[in-house]
């Protein structure tokens, strides 16, 4: 079960506006682990936001799923942040923003999520030869 919060049309706030896509943000909030919402891979701007009580059911949450491509960690305690990061299964793990990259930042998605690291490097090896 989930319940939706937020999907208008909102003009002053489009965060993938830098895509060119013209979707506006959806929120869930309450999502039951059990949600296709928290299960399955959603392209856009969709959050499914899971109540947790402490630290260790956030990670234990977060690890549960099938996908690893990227996590975002939103908190004003950075040290708790970075013992958090370091626990999850994720190829990326962003601490206050998201969807920042950079050439220097090592790419790799775990699971079943894109390529992941076994076909990234594969492909950049066939690609190189």
């Amino acid at each position: 079960m989930a319940r939706l919060t937020r999907s208008r049309e909102n003009p002053d706030f489009n965060p993938f506006q830098i895509y060119l896509l013209d979707v506006n943000p959806t929120i869930f909030d309450h999502v039951d682990l059990a949600a296709e919402v928290a299960q399955e891979e959603i392209f856009g701007p969709v959050v499914s936001l899971i109540d947790f009580s402490d630290e260790e059911e956030a990670v234990r949450i977060a690890n549960q799923t099938s996908y690893g491509l990227a996590t975002a960690l939103w908190t004003s305690d950075l040290g708790r942040a970075h013992r958090i990061a370091g626990r999850l299964d994720s190829g990326f793990v962003w601490i206050n923003c998201c969807n920042y990259w950079t050439p220097s930042i090592p790419y790799g998605a775990i699971a079943t999520a894109a390529l992941g690291r076994t076909w990234a490097w594969k492909l950049w090896r066939a690609i190189r030869n």
